[in-house]
C-alpha cells in the first residue's frame, strides 16, 4: 500500500512539474514600459561597448544586434548617467535592445521619429516587443530634405517584471506621421486638474531630484501604461490614440494655461501661476504629438 501511495505521489509530482514547465514556455502578455531615447541617458563608455553592425563609428566586427539585461542598481549605474523613469529592481528589470536603424541626417542633428510600444509577450526566455516607429518628412521652415539616410545606432529600453528573459525580438511597424513638425501654437489644450497627491512614489522622487536644480519638471504621458507609472489614479477619460497628457511639477499654483507651443519635437508650456512653497503637480491634456522634450 505504501509503495502504491509513493507511486501516485511521484506521478502527481511529475504531472505538476510538466504543467509548470508548459506554462513557463507558453507566450503570455507582460507589461513593458518603453523608453525609446535610452541612448541619450547612457554613459558614453557603455554606449561605445554596445555598438551594432553598420552603425556609424561601430567596429567592423560588431554584432548585428545586442540584448542586455539589467537587474541591479549597480549595473544600472554603470550603464546610465540618468534615466527618465524610476525602476524598482526588487520587482522589475531593464531590458535593452541595441540594433542599427536608418535615419535621415538633418542639419540640427535632431531626429524625426519616435517609437511607441503597442504590446509585449514573453515565451520562455524570449521577450517579443511590438513597437510602431512613427516618422515624418515634413520639415521646419528653411530646412531642406537630406540627400541620404545614414545607419544609426538605436537602443530601445523596456522596463518589465523580473524574469529569466535573455533575448528580445522586435516587431517594428512603420507609420508616417502626417501632422506638421513646424513651430506652432497648440490651442486645443487644458489643465485638467491638480494631481500632487496622486503621483507615484518613483515619479515624485524623480521630480523632486530634478527640482533641486530646475524651477520646473514635466513629462509626457502616453500611452496608458506610462500613466500607471506616473499617477496612482486618474479620474478623467482620455483616448491616447488622439490625445496625450503632460504632468507639470512646479513650485506654483497654476491658474491658467497661457501658451503651449510645439517646435521640432519640443513642447514649450507657459503657465500663469502664483508662487507656492510646496511642489504642485498639474496635468495638462492636449492633442497627441511626437514629443521628445517638454519645457516649462
Amino acid at each position: 500500500m505504501r509503495k502504491i501511495a509513493v507511486c501516485i505521489f511521484c506521478i502527481l509530482l511529475a504531472v505538476t512539474t510538466f504543467a509548470a514547465c508548459e506554462t513557463d514556455d507558453e507566450a503570455r502578455a507582460v507589461q513593458a514600459t518603453l523608453v525609446d531615447d535610452a541612448l541619450d541617458h547612457m554613459n558614453e563608455d557603455f554606449k561605445a561597448e554596445h555598438m551594432t553592425e553598420r552603425a556609424y563609428g561601430a567596429p567592423s566586427d560588431s554584432p548585428k544586434e545586442i540584448t542586455y539585461v539589467i537587474k541591479s542598481e549597480s549595473d544600472f549605474e554603470a550603464a546610465f548617467k540618468d534615466f527618465p523613469i524610476g525602476i524598482d529592481f526588487d520587482e522589475d528589470m531593464l531590458v535593452l535592445k541595441f540594433f542599427t536603424g536608418d535615419a535621415l541626417k538633418y542639419e540640427d542633428g535632431g531626429r524625426r521619429f519616435f517609437y511607441e510600444s503597442v504590446g509585449a509577450t514573453q515565451e520562455g526566455k524570449v521577450l517579443t516587443a511590438e513597437v510602431v516607429k512613427h516618422k515624418t518628412t515634413l520639415l521646419p521652415p528653411g530646412e531642406t530634405m537630406p540627400d541620404a539616410s545614414v545607419p544609426t545606432q538605436e537602443c530601445l529600453a523596456f522596463v518589465v517584471p523580473r524574469s529569466d528573459v535573455e533575448q528580445v525580438e522586435l516587431k517594428i511597424d512603420h507609420k508616417n506621421y502626417e501632422k506638421s513638425w513646424q513651430g506652432e501654437l497648440i490651442e486645443e489644450c487644458e489643465i485638467v486638474g491638480e494631481y500632487t497627491d496622486e503621483l507615484t512614489d518613483d515619479f515624485a522622487a524623480m521630480a523632486a531630484q530634478a527640482l533641486e536644480t530646475e524651477t520646473a519638471y514635466a513629462e509626457k504621458i502616453a500611452p496608458q501604461k506610462t500613466l500607471e507609472k506616473m499617477l496612482t489614479q486618474f479620474d478623467k477619460e482620455i483616448d491616447f490614440a488622439e490625445d496625450m497628457l503632460v504632468v507639470c511639477c512646479v513650485r506654483t499654483n497654476a491658474t491658467t494655461l497661457d501658451e503651449v507651443q510645439y517646435d521640432k519635437g519640443v513642447l514649450s508650456i507657459v503657465l500663469g501661476a502664483e508662487p507656492a512653497e510646496e511642489v504642485k503637480a498639474f496635468v495638462i491634456k492636449l492633442p497627441s504629438l511626437p514629443v521628445f522634450r517638454v519645457e516649462i
